[in-house]
């Protein structure tokens, strides 16, 4: 599980804490707690597709992980996904943004609106 927000209110809140923010104070940017699971659902639904893959158990995902980036280093070729990037989605990353949204206005953009907003980027710049 991870918290994802959307990147103008993060940027907005690093102004904020330069303005308002106290001294010797930090400030966790945190979001919406959502799955990958449910972040790629959300994705694939504003896109119009079916997301056919499954949710792979943590332990297998790490295993996989780990037999991609032995197979890299004797091949040579970057993995699809390496033990690194498989421990790091295999965690639960939740924070929260309680202070910022006290002291420096921060708000949590909702996951469709955040995604929505990606996928408009994406397509302007014509990389989907």
């Amino acid at each position: 599980r991870l918290t994802f927000n959307e990147v103008g209110e993060v940027a907005r809140a690093h102004i904020a804490a330069v303005d308002r923010g106290r001294a010797g104070e930090n400030y966790v940017l945190g979001g919406y707690e959502t799955s990958f699971e449910e972040m790629l659902q959300t994705m694939a639904g504003l896109l119009g597709v079916e997301l056919k893959a499954k949710v792979m158990p943590a332990p297998v995902l790490r295993l996989v992980g780990r037999i991609n980036s032995m197979v890299a280093a004797v091949t040579g070729r970057p993995p699809e996904i390496s033990h690194e990037m498989a421990t790091m989605i295999s965690l639960s990353m939740i924070c929260a943004s309680d202070r910022a949204e006290r002291e420096l206005g921060y708000r949590k953009v909702p996951l469709r609106q955040c995604l929505g907003d990606s996928l408009a980027w994406l397509r302007e710049q014509k990389l989907i």
